[in-house]
């Protein structure tokens, strides 16, 4: 059954929330999507989508925009391309996929501020892998001890604690029985034969365990772009042509790969020349939707018969279109 893609973002700014008082825990700072890129691939582009839009509904945050295939997109072309991808596969991020997504892709100083942002718990471990670790039959990670307790002593040991990895749908290579004291990190690796099964896994520490890593099974298909364009003809006023003020249009962009458009791209241009050119002549973007985008000529007319006061203009519009593809794996 389809599941909406969602991530629970509970954001709260008190001092009885677990995340510090001082913590700034709004999208803008912690997610930063103008400097760190969520669209490296499909599945981490959906983890950050539902992030923002679970945010937006809480009112917590505005609504942010995204980069996908080279093309900046608003909040609501991100949220119908994300959208479109889920209802077509019938895939639905689990929040400790989003999570693990996410993760990987942003900067250490700020992963952790993220976490305990999300799920508005202090964390003790963190299993961290690097980008695209989702999608490589074997990757390292590395275990993150950092316990906001005070760890007992114990005879022999004093603070020093093993760790335990429980993996299901992988075998971990090295990484199981490493000692760990509290602050310090231990790397493991991690094999993972079938690409085609979700992957977990877990860490135990002190009798305690990590948020669960998810890698969830790679996608069949992605969401490529490509741009769709219309152009009008030449239109004409002057005392032969018509002096009077004009409109022409609608002029429609409409898919034509059977996906979406994303309007937030949508360009308007103009051509032509003539008398006052500039000012007697523009083009409007006259209707915008996944399903057309429309422009207008416009014209204010020349004020004069006379032939030496008439322009000319043609209108021109681009908009990206995101549609389905299957993905071919050499394995």
């Amino acid at each position: 059954m389809l599941r909406r893609l969602c991530v629970s973002f509970c954001f709260f700014l008190s001092a009885a929330a677990t995340a510090s008082a001082a913590q700034d825990c709004s999208a803008e700072a912690i997610l930063k999507p103008d400097v760190i890129r969520y669209d490296q691939n499909i599945l981490t582009f959906l983890a950050y989508s539902a992030s923002i839009d679970q945010l937006v509904k809480q009112n917590q945050s505005a609504g942010l925009g995204a980069k996908y295939d080279g093309f900046s997109l608003n909040y609501d072309d991100a949220k119908s391309l994300a959208s479109m991808y889920s209802s077509r596969t019938n895939l639905a991020l689990s929040q400790d996929a989003s999570i693990s997504l996410v993760s990987s892709v942003i900067p250490p100083e700020a992963r952790r501020d993220f976490i305990e942002c999300i799920r508005l718990t202090t964390s003790n471990i963190e299993l961290v892998t690097k980008p695209g670790a989702q999608f490589q039959e074997a990757f390292q990670g590395e275990v993150l001890w950092h316990p906001t307790y005070s760890v007992e002593n114990k005879p022999t040991i004093a603070d020093e604690r093993e760790v335990k990895l429980i993996i299901t749908n992988g075998t971990i290579d090295f990484g199981n029985g490493s000692k760990l004291r509290p602050q310090q990190d231990a790397p493991f690796r991690i094999s993972r034969p079938n690409l085609d099964k979700p992957l977990y896994l877990t860490a135990f520490i002190d009798n305690k365990a990590s948020d669960q890593l998810e890698f969830p099974a790679r996608p069949r298909q992605t969401v490529r772009t490509e741009l769709r364009e219309v152009k009008t003809e030449m239109f004409h006023r002057s005392g032969h042509h018509g002096p009077d003020p004009a409109d022409w249009g609608p002029f429609c962009v409409k898919p034509e790969k059977g996906g979406i458009l994303l309007p937030s791209t949508a360009v308007a241009s103009k051509s032509g020349g003539g008398h006052e050119y500039d000012g007697r002549t523009s083009i409007t973007i006259s209707s915008s939707s996944p399903l057309a985008v429309c422009i207008t000529v416009h014209s204010k007319g020349t004020g004069s018969t006379e032939e030496k006061h008439g322009h000319q203009v043609q209108g021109s519009l681009t908009v990206a279109e995101a549609f389905m593809e299957d993905i071919k794996y050499q394995n």
